[in-house]
């Protein structure tokens, strides 16, 4: 893709969720964003990739949208330092069509981060107007009855599937470098696949608390609208 301040590579599909939950995802997520948007099409599951771990550049933002027809995949990879801007630029733009933000510690780290990474770029922080952090309805309802709340335990015990040769989270950064020395995709591609996993996982919790009545409750802290970092 090209946009003004240069270009970036995008990777979009349709995605399924298994066992037709998207008609579940749909119905929770119209429960915990109303009255905030209407339906659930200002949703946005957003999960990022990054060089490292301070401030160092952000190389992949992968979202998921809730259409009329299922989940919508959109992959924005900087094929190199300079497609950074360009990536953040696309960011806010989704967020702007997407207001009602959903991620995995994003609270912690994906939103505090894409904002300094535009503070980098002289770029106004991303605004959602409301950020659901599964994390912490996730430690609220799960943590006495699985080892921890990372995403890939919960994925593993409650969602009942193991990732097969996945590219471990702390590898991110040594991979795109190899990507950027190489032009060798091979890795990259699996980075973008993790990068799936982890929303596809993502939008089966939200399945998951709302089947069990967790978490269509707006009043509950951590649904509130979203205050900034």
């Amino acid at each position: 893709m090209e946009t003004a301040s240069g270009g970036y590579y995008l990777h979009e599909r349709g995605v399924d969720l298994p066992f037709d939950e998207d008609r579940a995802l749909s119905r929770v997520l119209s429960q915990v964003l109303a009255p905030e948007a209407p339906g659930d099409a200002g949703a946005l599951f957003l999960d990022i990739e990054t060089v490292g771990l301070s401030n160092r550049p952000l190389f992949l933002v992968g979202v998921l949208t809730l259409q009329s027809d299922g989940l919508w995949l959109r992959q924005l990879l900087a094929r190199d330092y300079s497609e950074e801007r360009a990536v953040l630029e696309a960011t806010q733009d989704l967020l702007r069509h997407h207001p009602h933000l959903v991620t995995f510690n994003g609270k912690t780290f994906d939103v505090p981060y894409i904002a300094n990474r535009c503070l980098h770029h002289q770029l106004p922080p991303p605004e959602p107007r409301s950020h659901l952090d599964l994390l912490f309805a996730a430690r609220r309802f799960w943590r006495r009855f699985i080892p921890n709340c990372r995403l890939q335990t919960i994925e593993r015990h409650l969602c009942c599937r193991e990732r097969v040769d996945d590219i471990p989270g702390a590898q991110m950064g040594q991979v795109y470098r190899d990507f950027i020395r190489t032009g060798d995709a091979t890795r990259i591609r699996g980075a973008l696949h993790h990068n799936l996993l982890d929303l596809i996982a993502m939008a089966e919790m939200v399945c998951l608390l709302g089947e069990a009545g967790t978490l269509p409750a707006r009043s509950r802290q951590e649904i509130l609208p979203y205050r900034g970092t």
